[in-house]
């Protein structure tokens, strides 16, 4: 009698499943901007798109330049935070940054150049915005932009 494989201790973890897992272990830390200041950077902006993976709408993305002497505790990613954290952390964040900036990029604009370099020219575009300019540049979870802000 041949054995039976043995099944699987839970069930297969969809890729979004397992990129909440991954999420849930990032812990929102100053590291970037570590080093930009201590090469010499002031005024340090992070950015970040929004609707990258929805089938439809725009993609938006915003740009902020937090004051490094305040911190904002509870930053997360925002796909970790109930609604209502997130509208506390919003209003918290625009009151004590230096600046802060949105653009967006529509969907004629994405069909023709599509998603990835679309969420790319909405957050230069939101750092273009930036009023004083940044200095120095970092994306989400992927470190520090390129020091052209017309090619973030």
């Amino acid at each position: 009698m041949k054995s039976q494989p043995a099944a699987p201790l839970s069930p297969a973890l969809s890729p979004s499943a397992v990129k909440l897992r991954l999420l849930k272990t990032l812990r929102c830390t100053l590291r970037y901007e570590k080093k930009a200041w201590a090469a010499g950077a002031r005024m340090v902006a992070g950015v970040d798109e929004v609707g990258r993976g929805s089938l439809f709408g725009c993609v938006v993305a915003a740009a902020v330049i937090l004051d490094p002497a305040y911190r904002v505790r509870g930053l997360r990613d925002s796909k970790l935070l109930p609604r209502e954290r997130r509208d506390v952390l919003a209003e918290r964040i625009r009151e004590h940054c230096m600046a802060w900036a949105v653009a967006a990029v529509d969907v004629a604009r994405i069909d023709q150049i599509n998603i990835y370099h679309a969420s790319r020219a909405a957050m230069r575009d939101a750092v273009m915005r930036l009023a004083p300019a940044a200095d120095s540049r970092s994306r989400d979870g992927q470190g520090r932009l390129n020091d052209d802000p017309s090619r973030a």
